[in-house]
């Protein structure tokens, strides 16, 4: 994992002391590198909610052998080698995702976030009509849909397929780069503390449509 930033960029829609960042603050993580996807699948501005950024499915699909988190000691990827992989999936490619079946799917963004930030992870209602039930999971991550203070890295989505999933003609192009889910970035610097209420708080699917 990279070093996390100390602080967010000097800017006038960042300057507020604590709470979820709302969407002006969120386009300026965007700009200043914060929020980072490939220059070929550029984060656009559909994807930011009033204060969540939806995150969007990638091309490739680890089939593995049960729900899973890495935990402190271990990647992702490491995990996933150690004994749990059953077969990489390229979803680009026609392919088939079996029913009751448990996959890890890289995400196109990566966060690189200040040491004041966390994150708050909701499935979209997107993958009702896909048909696919999802959790975000962290590198080193002890906990589904929640991303550590200063957190350096990829994220991943554990996507669990009740039925037979076909990622082929038509139906690749509107799967691949689904957004699956959304996250919500609370800047915490003394709010927990103030108010610890708010520990305990998810955004409903309807902050995600």
């Amino acid at each position: 994992m990279n070093t996390p930033k100390q602080s967010l960029p000097n800017e006038p829609e960042l300057e507020r002391n604590n709470g979820i960042l709302p969407a002006q603050s969120l386009r300026a993580l965007v700009k200043n590198g914060v929020i980072v996807a490939p220059e070929s699948l550029p984060i656009k501005d559909e994807q930011i909610q009033p204060a969540s950024i939806d995150l969007r499915l990638g091309t490739q699909a680890l089939h593995v052998r049960a729900s899973f988190l890495p935990g402190k000691s271990s990647t992702l990827l490491k995990k996933v080698h150690d004994g749990l992989l059953i077969d990489t999936l390229d979803l680009r490619q026609p392919t088939l995702l079996t029913p009751n079946s448990v996959y890890i799917v890289k995400l196109t963004e990566t966060l690189n976030l200040p040491a004041d930030v966390s994150g708050i992870a909701n499935p979209k209602s997107t993958t009702g009509r896909l048909d696919i039930f999802t959790r975000l999971i962290t590198e080193h991550g002890e906990e589904f849909e929640r991303v550590p203070r200063g957190y350096s890295g990829e994220l991943y989505a554990e996507v669990v397929t009740p039925s037979l999933i076909s990622f082929a003609s038509s139906a690749a192009k509107r799967r691949l780069g689904a957004t699956v889910c959304c996250v919500s970035l609370p800047k915490t610097t003394n709010w927990f503390a103030t108010r610890p209420r708010i520990v305990s708080w998810t955004p409903s699917i309807a902050d995600c449509q």
